[in-house]
This record gives C-alpha cells, sequence and structure tokens, in this order.
C-alpha cells in the first residue's frame, strides 16, 4: 500500500467514524441530571419505599441519591474534555486515523489534557488546524480579523477552563469511577449526628454540593498523583488519634477532601468541550475534503453556543 492508498482509505474510515459521532451525549446527560436535580421529589416518590433505609439522620433522595448524581455529573464533564482532548491528541497522524483514535490510556491523555501549552496560541491553532497569525498584526479587512481575533482567544479562553476543571476534580472522578471511595452519605458520620434540620436544609440546595471523597496513601503520593497538596480532612476518634502520624507513613490514614461542585459550571464545562469538539471536527472533515485544486480552505471557528460555528476563508497558499 503507498501513502497515497492509506491516506485515502484514512479518509473513508474517517467520514465513517465521525457520521457515527454523537459529541453532544455529554451534554444531553449532565442537562438531565441537572434537570433530575431539581426535581427529586416528584422523580422519586413511588420509589421512597425501596429507598428508605432504617437509621438514617437524612433524606435519602436529597443526601445520597442527590450526592450521587453530582459525582456522575462530575464524570460526564471530566470523560467530555477528555474526549476532547484524546481527539487532538490521536489525530495527529490522520494515515493512521483507525489504529489511533480508538485507542484509550487513561493516564496518557490525563498527561496531554496537564501538560497541554494552553499558552501558545501557534500550538493550540495548530492542534485545530487553524492558520496562525499574530493577533497583534491588524489585517486589511479589520472585522474578519476581529472575528479571528475572538475565536482564537476564546478558544484558549475554552481551554484553560477545561485544563483547570479537569485537574480539581480528576481525583473525585476516579475515585468514584474506579471504587467504593466517594462518601455519599457524609452526613450518617458521627460527627455531623444530632443536626439532622441543619444538614436537610443544605441538602435540599439543589445547585450546589460538597463532593466527600476517601483517599488511601500518605499526602506526599496524593500531591504526586495531582500535582497540589490536598485541602484534607479526618475523622478522629479516641483509637485513632495518638497514631496518627504512623498510621499516615505506612499508607493506612482514612482522610478525605471536600470539592464543592455547582451543576451550572458542570453544565458550561460540557458545553465548551463539546463547542471545542465539533469544531475540531468540522476542520479535520475540511483537511480530508480538500483537493489540489482549491484555491481556499475554508476553516471553523467556535462560537459561544452549542451547535454554533463561523467559517473563515484562507487562500491555501
Amino acid at each position: 500500500m503507498t501513502d497515497e492508498e492509506r491516506w485515502r482509505a484514512s479518509i473513508d474510515q474517517i467520514y465513517t467514524y465521525g457520521n457515527s459521532q454523537y459529541p453532544e451525549w455529554r451534554v444531553v446527560a449532565v442537562k438531565s441530571i441537572r434537570k433530575l436535580l431539581f426535581n427529586l421529589e416528584e422523580f422519586y416518590g413511588d420509589m421512597l419505599p425501596d429507598l428508605e433505609y432504617e437509621g438514617s439522620q437524612v433524606d435519602i433522595v436529597h443526601g445520597q441519591i442527590r450526592n450521587g448524581w453530582f459525582y456522575e455529573a462530575i464524570s460526564q464533564a471530566e470523560q467530555a474534555i477528555e474526549d476532547l482532548f484524546s481527539t487532538m491528541m490521536n489525530l495527529e497522524n490522520l494515515s493512521y486515523f483507525a489504529k489511533n483514535v480508538v485507542q484509550y490510556n487513561a493516564t496518557k491523555v490525563k498527561k496531554y489534557i496537564w501538560k497541554f501549552d494552553v499558552e501558545d496560541l501557534e500550538y493550540i491553532c495548530g492542534q485545530f488546524r487553524v492558520p496562525y497569525f499574530p493577533l497583534d498584526e491588524v489585517w486589511e479587512k479589520e472585522k474578519v480579523f476581529d472575528s479571528y481575533k475572538e475565536a482564537v482567544l476564546r478558544t484558549q479562553g475554552y481551554l484553560k477552563e477545561l485544563k483547570e476543571f479537569h485537574r480539581k476534580y480528576y481525583v473525585d472522578y476516579c475515585q468514584y469511577k474506579h471504587g467504593l471511595a466517594v462518601a455519599l452519605s457524609p452526613a450518617e458520620n458521627p460527627i455531623m449526628k444530632g443536626d439532622a434540620e441543619r444538614i436537610n436544609s443544605i441538602l435540599k440546595k439543589p445547585e450546589k454540593c460538597g463532593l466527600w471523597t476517601f483517599h488511601q496513601g500518605t499526602v506526599g503520593d496524593y500531591e504526586k498523583r495531582t500535582g497540589s497538596l490536598p485541602a484534607l480532612g479526618i475523622i478522629l476518634k479516641q483509637d485513632m488519634q495518638a497514631h496518627v502520624r504512623e498510621l499516615h507513613d505506612e499508607g493506612n490514614l482514612l482522610y478525605h477532601t471536600i470539592h464543592l461542585a455547582d451543576i451550572d459550571e458542570i453544565v458550561s464545562i460540557t458545553e465548551k468541550a463539546c463547542i471545542l469538539l465539533n469544531v475540531l471536527w468540522k476542520n479535520i472533515i475540511g483537511v480530508c475534503m480538500e483537493k489540489d485544486t482549491d484555491d481556499f480552505r475554508e476553516v471553523a471557528f467556535p462560537s459561544e453556543t452549542l451547535k454554533r460555528y463561523f467559517v473563515i476563508g484562507f487562500p491555501r497558499d
């Protein structure tokens, strides 16, 4: 097989793959969760007899179930971010599209996201198949230049937000996805006992949630894994107090972090990831459709609205 034959065959596979995608699914998922969070009582009303358990001091629908949905929303947002960055990472050589894009290495994707240079505009443009021009050199057609500059900076801003969000909630996402390391019933801890009225009043605020996530290992292990020190919490009972240091040093100390999550922020982040993924695919398909006889290449740029983008034509030379 010649390089040209491999390229043509890869284009066929790119079309098959791209036409089968529905990137908006992550957005649908988090918006569905948001709608559910504001209608928990109605949705779970006829299920309550099967959900209640003896001894709980909190409203389980607005407590454990609500907390679980927040973790699921965070998971969808994190996966939307990984969808975008893994696509960029694996589409660098389009001739080997099928070999690279379907494979998924979570560790490799994480490293790619965290090392992604969001300050380098030329690099960002290259990743999105967008021609790079310095933003301090105005074109003859100023309105077109202003649109170009605004879109490039919007892309950079979105990427910064996505990278920051992914780092902040990555461990919460992993602990939820891979094991029983999330506390969906933190209000059931002894330290919280006796104040059910206050707890339930807090839980019934549907838009925000504290993600209470357990960790194992030392604080150094956490820093190595996340790149930051944890704002950790420990519930110290009598038989633990004298042995905290030893338990910590042997990686046998149970501690937790609490991250505040807002469902509207989760929806916004997921939409931005999807907006950029859609634009990336538009430009990938555009590269595949190019002909040697074309004088211009149309390039897609992101807007602030899902499913909307605008196009600028650039001379191919």
